[in-house]
């Protein structure tokens, strides 16, 4: 693919867990695809360090890695890597700080989180071409402990209220779920992104946000942010979390527009085989129990229906902004080796990473048709 010398190519892709074995494995299928592009960027669902605390509420003790295994990231050429999510403070904020130091010494960039507020709120800013291009993260799905302050270590919320309305009179009915974003955590993320875009061409913000295996439809506070970080001057967003793809729009804002990938799924994560997964912070309900479901006789709905399918996000941008946007669709297979592979555009798994996007998209403000060209999903593209 030929690109302009003055457009500067940013590949993300969403979560990746880095096993304790051999982690370079992951990306093997992959490695030399992401390394044509200047800037990389994925989110850790894992914590690099010897030190700290298991955290009961979070009943994830296997999160906790080696912070030799890091280099894993270096060796597949991401150049950022953001550290906020709801694992994040799963082993105390001394992991957190850990981590990103870890990949501080990788030269690798970390976002969304730090020693404290200020550090999680700081963007790192790259150089490439002549075109500076910002990256920002933060994080919703987090437990209370787990946010930065002035003097503790953890991620820069987005935190969300949850409020619930019966759609109909009977007991029993199911309840419309109602979520509204903090109104500070929204007003300081656009301070964050309008200053950031003061300074830069491109500013790339990074969300953990989300429900679980749930494509759509999305919780009401996603899109409320989502829009609010285009009106202050993103130009993508990356949302991770689900771990499966939700959907992408085109939202236009103070005559310039801004694409936003809900969740780019599941880039390299093994399914880790064994007992059940329980749900936090009270452990009482297996995911099995939560999001499985039988709709009729001979229909289930599996958790990990959407788990191996996943994109890699290729966004072009140039000093006037974005230039182009583009999904490549990938697949992991099987499940427990989480490695994930570019899908040709003749794989029946691409036609169907399509169709469930266009699917997934349906309804949003900023749905958008998405043309199928060389091997990619267009997203976007100037005129």
């Amino acid at each position: 693919m030929n690109v302009r010398n003055d457009v500067c190519t940013i590949m993300a892709v969403g979560d990746t867990s880095l096993p304790s074995d051999n982690p370079r494995k992951l990306f093997t299928h992959v490695k030399d695809f992401i390394a044509g592009a200047d800037i990389r960027f994925t989110q850790s669902e894992r914590l690099f360090s010897k030190r700290g605390t298991y955290q009961l509420q979070g009943i994830a003790p296997h999160v906790r890695r080696d912070p030799a295994c890091a280099e894993a990231y270096q060796w597949a050429n991401f150049d950022v890597v953001s550290t906020a999510g709801n694992h994040s403070g799963d082993w105390g904020p001394e992991a957190l700080v850990d981590t990103n130091e870890a990949l501080k010494k990788l030269e690798i960039a970390a976002i969304g989180a730090g020693k404290d507020i200020t550090e999680a709120r700081k963007p790192v800013v790259f150089l490439k071409k002549g075109i500076s291009v910002a990256f920002l993260g933060y994080a919703s799905v987090i437990l209370p402990q787990y946010w930065a302050t002035e003097d503790r270590a953890g991620v820069a919320p987005i935190r969300a209220h949850t409020f619930y309305e019966p759609y109909e009179y009977q007991p029993g009915s199911p309840p419309r779920v109602v979520t509204i974003p903090y109104d500070e955590d929204v007003k300081r993320m656009q301070e964050d992104i309008r200053s950031a875009k003061e300074k830069n061409d491109c500013v790339i913000v990074s969300m953990h946000w989300g429900i679980h295996f749930v494509p759509r439809p999305l919780p009401d506070y996603q899109p409320i942010v989502a829009k609010a970080a285009i009106e202050a001057g993103a130009d993508v967003i990356l949302g991770h979390h689900p771990h499966c793809l939700q959907g992408i729009e085109v939202l236009e804002a103070n005559k310039r527009k801004g694409v936003v990938f809900h969740s780019l799924g599941n880039f390299a994560c093994p399914k880790m085989p064994g007992s059940p997964i329980f749900c936090l912070p009270l452990g009482r309900y297996t995911f099995d129990d939560v999001y499985n479901r039988e709709m009729e006789a001979g229909y289930r709905y599996e958790w990990t229906r959407f788990w191996a399918e996943s994109g890699i996000a290729r966004i072009q941008v140039s000093k006037r902004g974005l230039e182009k946007v583009s999904l490549i669709p990938t697949l992991s297979m099987p499940l427990q080796s989480g490695q994930p592979k570019v899908l040709a555009q003749e794989d029946q798994k691409f036609k169907d990473i399509l169709d469930h996007l266009t699917w997934a998209s349906s309804g949003l403000e900023g749905a958008t048709d998405m043309i199928v060209k060389n091997g990619e999903i267009l997203i976007y593209e100037r005129m």
